[in-house]
């Protein structure tokens, strides 16, 4: 090759225009076209960065503000989609050593309406107690004091209790702030 030919390769070649050098030593071309194909890869890898953070961070908000409308319509597949993973997944037989103790129409039939006392809830707890539980756990809401005898005796026998949980809701839209007392 003659260096007469290098302004030919270099207009025939749009990636390395500029990294051809000739060498006095005879007609070999010597090239490094490394530079120039890098600066292409980073600026296209810039982009494709970019318009993933971009792609990602508009799901985000998208996904955000769905969560936050609650429209009925996503609220109904979501449904739907649970009932189908649990006709899939079929009944499951519940734990041996789990045992619900429920009030149910037949207890308040035979034990009087509700709310019951808690110096019977107590009852329940002493008799429950013989049967060594490992968790005893209320589905109720304790929200107001009955009397100080009666949530003393309530008290008591939750103490005797091995590792009592107590239900409780959180409320968005209290219309007053908590007593300081209620906060200890």
């Amino acid at each position: 090759m003659v260096p007469s030919m290098v302004p030919s390769i270099r207009e025939k070649s749009k990636f390395f225009p500029t990294t051809l050098t000739c060498c006095s030593e005879g007609d070999i071309i010597f090239w490094n076209p490394t530079p120039i194909i890098m600066k292409e890869k980073k600026k296209s890898n810039r982009n494709f960065l970019l318009t993933a953070i971009a792609i990602g961070l508009l799901s985000a908000l998208l996904s955000l503000a769905l969560y936050i409308w609650s429209p009925d319509f996503l609220r109904a597949i979501d449904l739907k989609f649970s009932d189908f993973r649990f006709n899939i997944r079929g009944e499951i037989k519940p734990n041996s050593q789990v045992i619900i103790v429920a009030i149910d129409e037949k207890s308040i039939n035979e034990l009087g309406r509700w709310p019951w006392s808690r110096y019977r809830l107590a009852e329940f707890l002493d008799k429950l107690k013989d049967y060594n539980p490992k968790v005893v756990a209320f589905d109720i809401t304790f929200s107001e004091p009955e009397s100080e005898d009666a949530d003393r005796a309530f008290g008591k026998a939750l103490e005797k209790c091995r590792n009592p949980i107590l239900g409780y809701f959180f409320r968005d839209d209290s219309t007053q702030e908590p007593s300081p007392e209620s906060t200890r």
